[in-house]
């Protein structure tokens, strides 16, 4: 089970390794160590984390702010590196953490996938998820694996009927992301199919919008507007407002062109966007409806701005497609020729992120 794990990391590494001794680093590139074999694991986004950890929240009306990033990880990074100031010890730390929950989540998904089906879909399962485009994120200092762990833990724990941890491990997923929240839809839903119900039992899924209520309640004390996350989530070019919305399909309609190409629309990105709505149907014909519901929701936030940047990263954590995947892909040619592409399309994204280009 582990296996899978240990060589997508390997390929990582050795990859990484390559692109920087016979690459070009894009001039351009955010860097953030003076040692590249350290630097490699901290691009883009990991910047505004690493600031979190250094200087804590700020907050700028009409400006990008950090704010958007929710607090669990960073604070991890900073609790596990000592408070260090470090850049260095910052970024291994947050390697370290990246990838000590992504061990976990693929634990927790195989033990999960048990419940329900037999050790062949969970290994070709966990096989698929480490060698899946975009899983070199659980390695690098971003929130994948967090949220994976977090997530793929409630429904275990909730499977379970252990609804205290289950509420828990949401609560702490929605001070990770803000779809964390959202878990409780899902959560919900296994609650309400268990017989018998405990009422008792359900209110500890309030948990879960408790965690974004908290980090809400420290935006207003400290910056006087509990929405704050997504006010700056505008200046990022993302907002799912349904003025914003509808301003985009305006534009999508009167002027295509500029408009795909400003959301920088690509056909590998829209390849992923069909291959996950093809799986959320195999999630609702061969799943448990609340895999489906978490899912649906998965899919639907990014693609509410109408755009598809990141769309390959953003599914990463939607676990249930990679169990459709795994069970669809019975065959053994049919699963090799599957992850074969996979692993050699991560591997070229290694390359690009390592070198500072962008990267899903």
């Amino acid at each position: 089970m582990f296996l899978p794990f240990f060589l997508s990391r390997l390929g990582i590494f050795v990859t990484g390794q390559l692109a920087l001794a016979w690459g070009v680093l894009r001039p351009e590139a955010w860097g953030f160590s003076n040692r590249p074999w350290i630097d490699m694991w901290a691009r883009w986004d990991s910047g505004w984390y690493l600031n979190i950890v250094t200087r804590g929240y700020d907050y700028v009306p009409g400006q990008q702010s950090n704010v958007v990033f929710f607090p669990l990880y960073p604070y991890l990074i900073r609790l596990f590196s000592i408070g260090s100031q470090d850049r260095d010890v910052q970024i291994v730390t947050g390697w370290v953490v990246s990838n000590a929950f992504a061990l976990l989540a693929f634990y927790l998904l195989y033990q999960l996938i048990l419940l329900d089906a037999g050790p062949d879909v969970g290994r070709r399962a966990i096989w698929l998820l480490a060698f899946f485009p975009t899983s070199f994120f659980f390695s690098v200092v971003y929130t994948e694996s967090l949220f994976l762990a977090l997530t793929v833990g409630a429904f275990y724990v909730a499977r379970k009927r252990r609804w205290l941890a289950a509420g828990l491990l949401g609560g702490l997923g929605a001070v990770t992301r803000v779809t964390g929240a959202f878990l409780i839809l899902p959560l919900a839903w296994e609650w309400y199919q268990q017989k018998p119900r405990r009422w008792s039992s359900a209110w500890s899924l309030m948990l879960i919008p408790l965690g974004l209520g908290a980090y809400m309640v420290y935006l207003g004390r400290n910056f006087g507007d509990p929405l704050a996350f997504s006010a700056a989530q505008f200046h990022f070019g993302r907002s799912v407002s349904i003025p914003a919305i509808l301003d985009s399909i305006k534009s999508m309609v009167t002027d295509p062109g500029p408009f795909l190409r400003g959301r920088q629309v690509t056909p590998i990105e829209l390849s992923f966007v069909f291959l996950a709505i093809f799986l959320l149907v195999v999630v609702f014909q061969r799943q448990r409806l609340s895999y489906a519901l978490y899912v649906s929701y998965a899919i639907a936030v990014p693609l509410a701005s109408i755009q598809t940047i990141s769309f390959s990263r953003y599914i990463l954590v939607a676990f249930p497609l990679f169990i459709a995947m795994a069970q669809i892909l019975y065959r053994p040619m049919l699963f090799r020729l599957a992850l074969i592409p996979m692993a050699f399309l991560q591997l070229f994204w290694v390359v690009r992120w390592t070198l500072g280009h962008w990267a899903a």
